[in-house]
């Protein structure tokens, strides 16, 4: 359910932006740092958008009921100058004052979802300056704009759409063997499966 969330606000922030203002609008893996920006391919200025993870929903709030959760979600802002230091945090920061601002302002449409989807909780979302010397060599300035959103499943919404399958990944493992020359007892073939399971 948690994806579906991700992907509503996925949706949400590249519609309010043009590409001239943040050139992509992607998900990532999870919390991003210096060392993951040697790990990723992106055109600056970006908006990278994770969930980190969520909880059974405290009591109160717009969305109640069984089933609830709390999610935990991040936008991760990236900008490049090479000019100055100045120049390329005062976007980052500009950029993530903006993100916060059309978040509170959204009302997420979940008409087409198996899931009610809150707009973002009371307290609004937080900006956080993730400044380090590693993120300054690489001329980048990076934000975090970070917020909850509550979710449940819609009334007999059946389990298969919540958690729809869309991949299944098998790695082979197999050991190849040699045929052993005459008077030498072959060691058993081992065969193991990774199998990665990968839902929408």
């Amino acid at each position: 359910m948690s994806v579906q969330l991700l992907k509503a606000a996925l949706s949400f922030v590249r519609g309010r932006f043009t590409k001239q203002e943040v050139v992509e609008v992607r998900q990532y893996a999870g919390e991003f740092n210096s060392a993951e920006m040697d790990q990723l391919s992106y055109t600056c200025p970006a908006v990278l958008l994770t969930v980190l993870g969520w909880q059974p929903k405290p009591a109160g709030g717009r969305i109640t009921g069984k089933g609830t959760m709390e999610a935990r979600l991040a936008a991760f802002v990236a900008t490049k100058s090479l000019k100055s230091r100045d120049d390329r945090m005062d976007a980052a920061m500009t950029l993530a004052a903006r993100l916060s601002a059309e978040l509170q302002l959204w009302t997420p449409e979940d008409a087409a979802l198996p899931i009610y989807l809150g707009s973002i909780e009371e307290g609004g979302s937080r900006c956080e300056n993730l400044f380090s010397r590693a993120i300054d060599a690489k001329g980048q300035a990076l934000w975090l704009v970070s917020w909850t959103q509550c979710f449940r499943p819609k009334p007999n919404v059946p389990l298969g759409e919540l958690y729809e399958l869309q991949t299944v990944e098998i790695d082979d493992m197999t050991r190849q063997g040699v045929v052993p020359t005459k008077g030498v007892v072959p060691t058993p073939l081992a065969v193991r499966e990774q199998v990665d399971f990968s839902a929408l």
